[in-house]
């Protein structure tokens, strides 16, 4: 099976670990709007960005496997979406965090998400411009997501400690974000079918995992509930 080549079957597997994605997401940022509702919405934007990628993906798989032409632009589109996704998420994550430790979310972080938002879109604009001809700006973006799921994953970790969701949800934390950097690995692998399944099967318990963790910090949060809502001066003391 050489890279552009998918079974149908893999192909629909695929939208597996998206759902799970999916859900995972959106339980932190459920959890994430009890302690500021703006921070919420980031949270939640970030939430639809980082499926609404492996969609794209999952679908530029699946159109190959019946047959049509790969559209390396719906293939491109999955970095573009995780990139900003993975840094509104984690940014609303460490700042749900602060907001709960100190009761109050800085100014300083207000202009956060037009950051988070520019940032994907300046550094692989800018190499796509000066190096046209490479896939500099993909790598870049790789990189950027890299980051910013490592950031995530600090963030969520410190949430668990302070919930104290228990020490298998911070191992799970710890074992997806390896998991990431393993599968990241198997892209080098020889690309069969066998290594597709591979690949896919690791990625759906990837997922798996980051799903469970932020339930269970979503769990521990209703649990801590009600956070005052700083979003709003009429709900500070």
């Amino acid at each position: 099976m050489s890279e552009e080549q998918y079974t149908i079957a893999v192909a629909l597997f695929d939208y597996l670990p998206v759902a799970l994605s999916a859900f995972g997401l959106h339980a932190l940022a459920s959890a994430l709007s009890l302690t500021h509702s703006t921070i919420g919405l980031w949270a939640r934007a970030g939430a639809w960005l980082i499926p609404l990628g492996g969609v794209f993906k999952a679908t530029w798989k699946l159109r190959i496997a019946l047959g049509y032409p790969a559209l390396d632009w719906l293939e491109n589109l999955l970095f573009i979406c995780l990139a900003p996704g993975f840094l509104l998420v984690a940014l609303a994550t460490s700042s749900a965090y602060r907001v709960a430790r100190s009761g109050a979310l800085s100014r300083g972080a207000k202009p956060g998400p037009l950051g988070v938002l520019a940032l994907p879109a300046i550094i692989g604009g800018s190499l796509a411009l000066i190096y046209p001809d490479t896939r500099i700006w993909f790598f870049s973006l790789l990189a950027l997501t890299t980051l910013a799921n490592l950031w995530l994953v600090i963030a969520a970790y410190r949430w668990t400690l302070l919930l104290q969701t228990g020490r298998l949800c911070r191992i799970s934390l710890v074992a997806a974000f390896l998991g990431t950097l393993a599968l990241s690995g198997f892209a080098r692998l020889p690309p069969t079918e066998w290594t597709a399944w591979i690949q896919e099967s690791t990625n759906l318990i990837i997922q798996g995992l980051f799903a469970w963790a932020f339930w269970s910090i979503y769990q521990g949060m209703r649990r801590a509930a009600p956070f005052p809502d700083h979003s709003n001066p009429g709900n500070t003391p």
